[in-house]
């Protein structure tokens, strides 16, 4: 599907109150400085509001934009040499667009990755050192799709989500008083001290791949079906019965799994690998705040996570994977058990060092998880509705799976692989026979 935008204008949008001079240098934290400098994509898509003109529509975005950006000030400014961020209000970037396509049809579009694309700043080509940009995207049926991409180098999924809500609120002419939020809190540097890198080699690039991005769709009765599956052979190597699984963790393994298959060719016949010595690895994204302790408080803006490593082997994939996630949870306990908060409180760049050596093995299959569920993004109303449709993008990075909340308590895959095995993954037909389509 081509659809054709037009770019109408683009602002730069500058906080309603300057930053005080004493708020002017950012201290990034020793979890934003060895984090990824990938943006992190959310695209909030709107059905027609036929009480505003479009540009009504932009210039209140604009103002709203302005006012938050007064709290939310390092995002007005400029990452500087990867150690800290300029408060100086440049300015975010704001782009409005006309879109000759109809909403409904990019919705139910499986392959929509590469046209959702268009719908940020520039593509992935966001210039460096800015923290945020954004690009309202006007449908000729009258829809709205707001894209917003967001630097992991100042901060992660949770603080993202957190300043979108503040977004819609201050759009909706509401205040912290009246919602659930708190404010934000800048000093993540005091509590994971930065250190000096600048003699380490940077593990935060992106390699250049052929990546395909494609969208499959799970269900309510899909999803649990997977739970009761996951539920009925989540048994312990001491017989000990295990908690069901969340909707997280079931679609989780099973895209884990059927990417495993895929990849492991998997006899047709006998269901069996055919190389079970192929080992593969699951980096699955995890908040530190919930194994902190004494706890981390939710509102400190920054990166507050790290990632648990599940190890499995094409043996694993025999009665369907569904021990997978037993192993998943154990490597989320090694985390906690390892005091990986202490040590990043302490700046150990070490541990840092052993897990990336572990994700880069070239004797690993390696595959990163990212759940942006649960964040209440389907409610994120800015004064003309709720979103009909809440979208991801494409992620620049082989083997990278982020899930997002669906429809009706479903939830929506975001695959992404380089081109051949992409052209396995998506004729699975375990896979498929659990996957609906987009509506």
């Amino acid at each position: 599907m081509k659809v054709e935008i037009e770019i109408i204008r683009t602002e730069t949008i500058k906080p309603s109150s300057p930053t005080p001079n004493h708020l002017q240098n950012y201290q990034l934290s020793f979890t934003d400085l060895t984090s990824s400098t990938l943006v992190i994509p959310i695209i909030l898509c709107y059905p027609s509001n036929n009480q505003c003109t479009n540009s009504d529509t932009f210039n209140h975005l604009q103002e709203s934009l302005s006012k938050a950006l007064t709290l939310y000030y390092p995002l007005a400014g400029r990452i500087i040499d990867n150690s800290h961020v300029n408060c100086d209000d440049s300015g975010v970037p704001l782009v409005e667009t006309r879109v000759q396509s109809e909403l409904l049809e990019i919705i139910k579009d499986s392959e929509v990755g590469e046209i959702v694309n268009n719908f940020l700043p520039s593509g992935w080509d966001v210039p460096s050192g800015l923290p945020l940009v954004i690009q309202a995207n006007f449908f000729k049926c009258g829809g709205l799709a707001i894209g917003l991409g967001f630097s992991h180098k100042i901060g992660d999924v949770p603080s993202f989500m957190r300043f979108i809500h503040y977004l819609a609120a201050i759009a909706r002419n509401e205040s912290y008083d009246k919602i659930d939020l708190h404010p934000p809190k800048f000093d993540s540097a005091t509590l994971f001290p930065p250190k000096d890198l600048s003699s380490n080699t940077s593990h935060g690039g992106v390699q250049k791949l052929d990546i395909v991005t494609k969208r499959f769709v799970f269900g309510p009765s899909s999803i649990r079906d997977l739970k009761k599956k996951y539920a009925d052979t989540n048994i312990d190597d001491d017989h000990h019965d295990i908690s069901p699984p969340t909707k997280v963790e079931a679609v989780s393994a099973f895209v884990w799994s059927r990417l495993m298959a895929s990849i492991e060719e998997i006899n047709v016949v006998d269901q069996q690998p055919t190389n079970p010595g192929k080992m593969f690895l699951l980096a699955n994204a995890m908040d530190l705040q919930k194994i902190a302790d004494p706890p981390i408080p939710e509102y400190i803006f920054g990166n507050m996570g790290w990632i648990s490593m599940t190890m499995a082997s094409g043996k694993d994939l025999e009665k369907g994977g569904f021990g997978l996630v037993i192993k998943m949870r154990e490597a989320f306990k090694d985390v906690a058990n390892a005091g990986i908060v202490a040590k990043l409180k302490e700046s150990d760049f070490d541990v840092f060092k052993e897990t990336y050596a572990k994700f880069s093995n070239p004797s690993n299959v390696a595959c990163v998880t990212s759940s942006f569920c649960g964040f209440g993004l389907y409610e994120a109303d800015f004064g003309w509705g709720k979103p009909v449709w809440v979208a991801s993008a494409t992620f620049p990075v082989k083997n990278a799976v982020i899930l997002m909340d669906g429809n009706e308590d479903g939830v929506e895959v975001w695959v992404n692989l380089i081109r051949e095995d992409m052209a396995k993954f998506e004729v699975d037909k375990v896979f498929l026979s659990l996957v609906s389509s987009p509506n």
